[in-house]
């Protein structure tokens, strides 16, 4: 795992497993993730040394664990397995002891989100709260017609929102499970709440503003064709900027929205970054890379951090787009997380790694 400067692109530390890195790192004075190999590991935040490791059982029927979510000292996370039960783990922060497990009856199709003392995790035929101290499963809901939870939840207060594959965004009352309301916006939906609002992108490139008490569709955005014909994009001097000469962005997947400042960010595997006014869904700015972007970007700090299939990582001037640094990881990044000014990063070559700006 590698660890970036947050302005500069500067390389702190590096870790490698020798296998590739799948999933985020964790937060405060730690970071935690995941190796394609079975094992969560604990870093030293600021130095990169391990703390401990931890190897899933029967690691080789597992083909692949969700991202970590930390929470009062205990790391909560998923396992998936062609094979066996898909299972939901509770280990300690501190030492990486298991505190509980617990299998699941359906495959699981989307990562745990934690939030007062429930774990929600998605699969194929339900949404399941979990309690964070045992466990055991306080409830389950299941969409009509057994359809799958598609994507990672958005939670605000008692309310959780979940995508369903046939294109249904739910609100739920995530003390009881009971629904509030339901919306069809389009197909795989993926949600994020932020400042008041619900948004979700669908497949293939669509953008949609819902109001989180009702449902209700306030404004859809389609990405594809925003970008002018006959101008320079904006991307970093490295020898990579070219004129579009009538290009019209191609249909792509979005990532999961990111809100920030009134506005919407979304990447695309167009190759695009669309920055989208929050009120209106009218087009603020857009930014190039030379390779897909899978990965949802991260608002922080007035910045905007972008992983591309590149290989690179790029830090944005989220209000305007412009390129403020760039750094090389050598391999897809596979998962990114800010924290303290710090950018780490863990790619597909089996390394961790940290960025920090030029006040650090």
């Amino acid at each position: 795992m590698a660890a970036l400067s947050a302005r500069e692109g500067e390389l702190v530390w590096l870790f490698s497993t020798g296998i590739g890195v799948e999933h985020p790192p964790g937060e405060e004075d730690r970071v935690w993730f995941f190796s394609r190999s079975g094992f969560v590991y604990a870093l030293n935040a600021v130095t990169g040394q391990p703390h401990w490791r931890f190897a899933v059982e029967d690691v080789t029927r597992y083909y692949g664990i969700s991202n970590p979510v930390l929470r009062s000292g205990v790391i909560y996370f998923a396992a998936a397995s062609f094979e066996l039960n898909d299972r939901v783990y509770g280990l300690h922060a501190d030492t990486g002891e298991v505190i509980w497990r617990k299998e699941l009856d359906d495959d699981l199709t989307a990562p745990p989100v934690v939030a007062d003392g429930r774990i929600h995790v998605g699969t194929s035929k339900s949404l399941n709260a979990l309690d964070s101290l045992t466990g055991e499963i306080l409830w389950l809901y299941r969409p009509v017609g057994d359809d799958p939870v598609y994507s990672t939840f958005a939670v605000d207060g008692s309310d959780i929102y979940m995508g369903t594959a046939q294109g249904h965004v739910y609100a739920l009352d995530s003390v009881t499970g009971e629904p509030i309301w339901q919306s069809s916006v389009g197909e795989m939906p993926l949600v994020s709440f932020g400042e008041g609002v619900l948004y979700a992108s669908t497949y293939p490139d669509l953008v949609s503003a819902l109001d989180a008490d009702s449902g209700e569709v306030l404004w859809q955005k389609r990405t594809k064709g925003l970008v002018p014909a006959q101008k320079t994009v904006n991307r970093p001097s490295r020898g990579l900027s070219s004129p579009l000469a009538s290009y019209v962005s191609p249909t792509g997947r979005l990532t999961r929205p990111v809100v920030g400042n009134g506005i919407v960010y979304v990447g695309s595997d167009d190759e695009y970054v669309y920055a989208l006014d929050a009120e209106t869904g009218a087009l603020r700015w857009f930014f190039e890379t030379p390779g897909k972007v899978t990965l949802a970007p991260i608002f922080s700090g007035a910045i905007l951090y972008v992983a591309a299939q590149d290989h690179y990582i790029y830090a944005l001037d989220a209000a305007t787009g412009e390129a403020m640094w760039h750094h090389d990881g050598r391999s897809p990044a596979t998962a990114m997380t800010v924290l303290d000014s710090v950018v780490y990063v863990s790619n597909a070559n089996g390394y961790a790694y940290a960025v920090t700006g030029p006040s650090n």
